[in-house]
């Protein structure tokens, strides 16, 4: 459940922050709630509508067994969760300037204020679209009752009030790129932890071998089915008994991911 917790805390309070530096960009502009709240509500329609069309995975791999689809869809949602915090963590410090710009153009009258419609638009879509398609694929690939999914969500919603609540009560903007360093660091052993689950699915369908099975067994030590166990397991997808095969995707994904943050800040820096 921690893997909803995340994913609803991380993109929620990006788009918290995205929001507010929208507002204060543009608190010059007369009538923008009006074209803020037009914003708001495109994207949340269009993201609401990507996200309802990405079952049609299911339909895709309709006869290739239900292992397969839910390592596909695994494997879909890991690859999404990585490309985003790369994609983040290369574009982030880019974001306030260009919103400030477009907002300054308006301010002048070069560039209408319809423009800030489709600027909140774009950024709730991107953020909501995101969030629909790892929750759907996370729900649909586990067994989680209804009440602990809503519990996650509610638990994800209210932190990012609080946090919300907080910056605008103390100001502690500096905080601000720590949070951001943990959920990401979070959401990189979420998608390790989606990638070697979907290893597994795809050794069950028969697709991929396991190389070893039980590479290592610490389940005497620490047994998966411990309260610690259970901890590990959602913080950073332990397994007391893992497959050489479903290890090898979770430290490669990892890898791919730290390589691919350090490669696009540089070439961030030279350009």
């Amino acid at each position: 459940m921690f893997a909803i917790f995340a994913v609803v805390f991380r993109e929620l309070l990006e788009v918290i922050f995205i929001l507010n530096l929208v507002l204060v960009a543009t608190a010059e502009i007369p009538t923008r709630t009006k074209y803020i709240i037009t914003g708001l509500l495109i994207g949340i329609l269009g993201s609401s509508i990507l996200t309802y069309y990405s079952g049609s995975i299911d339909t895709m791999a309709d006869g290739m067994g239900q292992e397969l689809v839910n390592g596909l869809t695994l494997a879909f949602t890991a690859l999404m969760i990585a490309t985003a915090i790369i994609w983040i963590n290369k574009n982030a410090s880019q974001t306030s300037t260009k919103i400030k710009n477009i907002s300054y153009n308006i301010t002048v009258g070069t560039k209408s204020i319809k423009s800030l419609v489709w600027l909140v638009a774009f950024l709730i879509f991107r953020e909501g679209s995101e969030l629909g398609i790892y929750l759907t694929s996370i729900i649909r690939t586990h067994s989680y009752p209804l009440s602990e999914i809503l519990l996650s969500v509610l638990l994800g919603v209210l932190s990012v009030s609080l946090v919300s609540f907080i910056f605008y009560k103390t100001s502690l903007i500096f905080l601000r790129k720590y949070i951001f360093k943990l959920t990401n660091f979070l959401l990189i052993l979420v998608a390790c932890s989606l990638a070697s689950q979907a290893a597994n699915f795809f050794i069950a369908a028969g697709i991929l071998p396991e190389l070893i099975n039980n590479f290592w067994d610490s389940s005497q030590f620490i047994s998966l089915n411990s309260t610690l166990g259970k901890t590990l397991n959602i913080l950073i997808g332990y397994d007391d008994r893992p497959t050489l095969m479903s290890f090898l995707f979770y430290i490669i994904t990892f890898i791919i991911i730290i390589s691919g943050i350090k490669f696009s800040n540089k070439t961030f820096k030279h350009s």
